[in-house]
Formats: structure tokens, sequence, C-alpha cells
């Protein structure tokens, strides 16, 4: 079989999950074991949940500082100079965006943080480039009600394990549901299904938090 792409940030060796707990009131997102990496379909990412924080040195490794041609870390309030009520966007000092165009940075991928040291002070971040890995062993997600029980090896909380043929089914099914639902608001909301027809529902119209899974080893 064919493996499956994969995305996150960091590194792909095993990580220690601090959240991790055996307490039967755990979260949706608390991990299902003591070791692994969390990680999402590729084209699927939800880039808050892989590390709630854009602080570089986070351990999801996801960002980090921008800086100006001196080497120094930019202060958030010099970067962003006002707000644009009509475009509901904050606005980028032009010399900012200069070295935006240069780095070839999107503005997408733009964030703020704190340093660990002083609080009182934003600087900007700059989004990594994530990690695009294959994978065709066991996984833990979220779709087990997608599953009959004799395809579940594994539960935990809201997790679920299984293989990686029994997931792609899951996951489809997952995509069959949404579309349906999708063609439903656009009924509902009288919107041209011409329009509409070609759009992955997952990536434009709905949260993606439930399509995380969770690793043990990928290598």
């Amino acid at each position: 079989m064919k493996k499956l792409k994969f995305v996150r940030y960091g590194g792909l060796s095993p990580v220690k999950q601090d959240q991790y707990t055996t307490n039967k009131d755990k979260t949706f997102h608390n991990p299902p074991r003591k070791k692994g990496n969390y990680a999402f379909p590729y084209s699927y990412i939800e880039r808050f949940l892989i590390g709630s924080t854009d602080q570089p040195g986070h351990i999801s490794n996801k960002a980090k500082w921008l800086k100006d041609k001196n080497g120094n870390k930019i202060v958030r309030d010099d970067f962003y100079i006002g707000y644009d009520n009509k475009k509901d966007k904050s606005i980028i000092n032009p010399k900012y965006i200069k070295l935006l165009k240069k780095l070839k940075i999107k503005q997408s991928n733009i964030g703020s943080s704190n340093t660990k040291k002083d609080d009182s002070i934003s600087y900007i971040t700059v989004l990594k480039k994530p990690k695009i890995f294959e994978y065709d062993g066991e996984i833990w997600h979220h779709l087990g009600d997608h599953l009959k029980p004799h395809q579940i090896i594994e539960s935990s909380g809201s997790w679920i394990k299984s293989d990686i043929i029994d997931y792609m089914i899951a996951f489809n099914k997952e995509m069959k549901l949404c579309r349906n639902e999708m063609l439903k608001m656009t009924k509902d909301w009288k919107i041209e299904l011409k329009d509409q027809l070609n759009i992955n529902p997952l990536k434009n119209f709905f949260s993606k938090d439930h399509l995380e899974v969770f690793i043990e080893k990928i290598k």
C-alpha cells in the first residue's frame, strides 16, 4: 500500500508529552500516549493545535523570530502601524513589507509573541516551513465513529488507534459527511452549487481540529 502524507512542525523523533494523563476526564486533545508526535493529514493542518503558542523555543518548534537587517527582533508595535477596518486586517509598516518580500514570507505566516524573560513587549514571529512525511503504520485519530469495533485496535479518551487502511476508510467517510453538509449549507444560503462543488469542504468550510492524528513512532 502507498504511504499517506502527513504534516507537522518540528522533528520526527518521538516527543515526551507533558499533557499526557490517565484521568478519565481527559480533554479531547490530551495525547493518547506519553511519547509520540501530533500531526495532520497533508493539506489539512490546523496550525493552532500544533503548539498553541507562536513563541520560538516552544516544543512545537513551529515559529522563529523575524529579525531586521541588523539581526534584531522586530517589535510588534513598530511592525504594524494601524488597522484597516474595511479589510479587517492590520496595516504593516512599508519597510517591513519590503523585508517580507525579500525573504519570501507570506503575511499569513506572521504572528507575534513575548520572550520568556519579558512579557511586556511583543515581537514578530514567522511560521517555519512544516515537515511533510509519509507513514503507513498504526495511527491514533478521532474518527472512530466511522469504524466498526473490529477495526479499532485500542482507545484512549476520544482517541482510537487503527491501522492506516482503516484510518483512510474513516477519513474518506468524514470527507463525504462534510461534503454533504456543505451542499446542504449552500442550499440554505442559496449559493450557486456550481461555485462550490469543487471546493474541499474540510479545507474551506469546517474546523480541522478533529483531524489531528498522533503517531507513537514515525521512524
